[in-house]
């Protein structure tokens, strides 16, 4: 490893590239946070000069993980091309007595990395050191050379500019291969945020590149096609603390018990117990709660039920999943207030219908004598099809998994604290809005309970909108497609409706031209498609 050093360092003090990491912050660093297929992820920027990485946000795992150059099938849909390490000057492939997480090759020149997952997907590699920063222009890397605001106050980690300021060497694995989930994923690779030594926060900690032992994510859902580019920030990760902008209502806080053996290094909490609201809504506190807790009608409270075991938070998990011992007694409950049985599939429902469904609440097992409450909306358990109008279940009840998990649905639309260095883990409700963070204004976010065809009209929109940013060409061909487009329905029309007079009498159909978004739609179903005559 010495030797990979002095030649790497001088390597890059040629090149003109910085050779130290950043010091110790007191300011938090606000990260945006991005929707894939279900999962989030953010940006890393890896290697000297920086190569833009997308990592799922997992805090089940331990290791980040990466494709580089040479990753056998490591699939096609993801952001980026796999991270080249001959093109970073300050790239270290680690030998055996530098190893991480990773073991000793039998050929012993290299420190062997995989993890595999209960649902069938893996990954595999070597381990390497390259200097890293998270967040930034999602678009484009820092120029590492460039002057940044280099106070230490509340919010200056806030700034993307800034990110470079939180630069350190990071410990991670290139991947050789991967499978399952891991080809399909929009994100290039995985960021593990558990307690262990390889995740991002634990070894900035370790570095020095922290001032406390915390982070937060707070994560919302929006509208997600894969035939889209869909670059929006839907979320925020804070390195380092909190930010308290966020918190629409007061942090209330649940205790992280022991560590199970089997699963050390996770997230684990208790619940004390569970409660139906028959009446719905979506916040218990802050300025507008629409949950009257008084009339909450008690589940369950047998603990070693609720929490057989164990339970932990995980947000690489899109879904909750509790104890299939819990299911008999939740149908009954469900029943009793809804008169139907709770879906397990795919489920024809308006979203008024949807928003009147009982609202589920956690009392969660706290430090303090006040357990913390968390609502479990409608909008969080049930998830939106909207290339069909259906909706899906993303609350289960087995024990596949060996343990009852809290996924990131659990988590969304709060801002959550995992603060390692008191043994908790706060939940405040928020927006999660990152735009109105930086800029203050509030982002255009569709309602929780929009439906299918007001989903498909703001995605049609904002996919207009981010081609025509920079008035390019791809802009140009796309408003004369939709301006020939408009002409030639403006003219079907009139051809449709001289034919439906005089085959129909004089019958009226009603079928309009959205001029403003040059977009047409049939009325009565208000899709997107060219007029069509009933």
């Amino acid at each position: 490893m010495a030797e990979h050093s002095v030649r790497h360092r001088a390597l890059m003090e040629a090149s003109g590239f910085p050779t130290t990491p950043s010091k110790s912050r007191e300011a938090p660093e606000i990260i945006p946070a991005y929707q894939g297929y279900g999962a989030y992820y953010i940006d890393l920027y890896l290697g000297s000069p920086p190569q833009r990485q997308t990592v799922l946000v997992d805090t089940g795992s331990e290791n980040i993980a990466i494709p580089c150059s040479g990753c056998q099938d490591c699939g096609n849909t993801h952001t980026d091309r796999p991270f080249d390490p001959s093109s970073s000057a300050s790239f270290v492939k680690l030998n055996c007595s530098d190893c991480l997480s990773g073991k000793c090759s039998k050929s012993g020149d290299k420190c062997e990395v995989g993890s595999s997952y209960v649902e069938g997907s893996s990954w595999s590699g070597y381990e390497a050191q390259d200097f890293v920063y998270a967040g930034g222009r999602h678009d484009q890397a820092l120029d590492i050379h460039q002057d940044f605001n280099d106070s230490d106050d509340a919010f200056s980690g806030t700034d993307p500019n800034n990110a470079i300021k939180y630069r350190f060497p990071l410990k991670f694995t290139c991947m050789e291969k991967n499978e399952g989930e891991f080809k399909k994923q929009k994100a290039d690779g995985i960021m593990g945020l558990n307690m262990k030594n390889a995740s991002l926060w634990m070894q900035m900690w370790n570095g020095g590149n922290l001032a406390k032992r915390q982070f937060s994510l707070c994560l919302r859902r929006y509208p997600f096609s894969s035939l889209l580019k869909q670059d929006r920030p839907v979320g925020i990760m804070t390195l380092g603390g909190t930010d308290e902008r966020l918190n629409r209502s007061p942090m209330v806080f649940m205790k992280m018990t022991e560590r199970h053996k089997r699963r050390e290094g996770f997230y684990h909490v208790r619940i004390s117990k569970i409660y139906l609201s028959a009446e719905g809504g979506q916040r218990l506190g802050g300025s507008n709660p629409d949950i009257d807790f008084t009339k909450a009608v008690l589940l369950e409270d047998d603990k070693l039920l609720l929490n057989k075991d164990g339970v932990v938070i995980d947000s690489g998990t899109t879904d909750t999943i509790l104890s299939k011992d819990l299911k008999p007694i939740f149908d009954h409950a469900w029943q009793a207030i809804t008169g139907i049985d709770f879906p397990d599939q795919y489920i024809e429902i308006s979203p008024n219908q949807l928003k009147s469904w009982p609202t589920i609440i956690f009392q969660m097992k706290s430090s303090t004598s006040n357990d913390a409450l968390i609502a479990f909306p409608p909008s969080s358990y049930m998830s939106l099809d909207f290339s069909t109008g259906r909706y899906k279940p993303t609350l289960w009840f087995h024990d596949k998994y060996g343990t009852s998990i809290l996924g990131s649905n659990f988590m969304r639309s709060h801002n959550v604290l995992f603060d390692i260095e008191n043994g908790r883990i706060g939940m405040a409700e928020s927006d999660c809005d990152y735009n109105e963070l930086i800029s203050g204004e509030k982002s255009n976010f569709p309602d929780v309970y929009a439906n299918a065809k007001e989903v498909k009209q703001l995605l049609q929109t904002e996919h207009m909108q981010s081609l025509c940013e920079d008035k390019g060409a791809s802009c140009f061909i796309h408003q004369s497609i939709w301006g020939f487009t408009a002409f030639l329905s403006i003219a079907l029309i009139c051809i449709a409706l001289m034919e439906v007079y005089h085959h129909c009498k004089g019958s009226f159909v009603y079928i309009t031209v959205d001029l403003d978004t040059n977009k047409s739609f049939d009325c009565e179903r208000n899709e997107d498609m060219l007029p069509t005559l009933k």
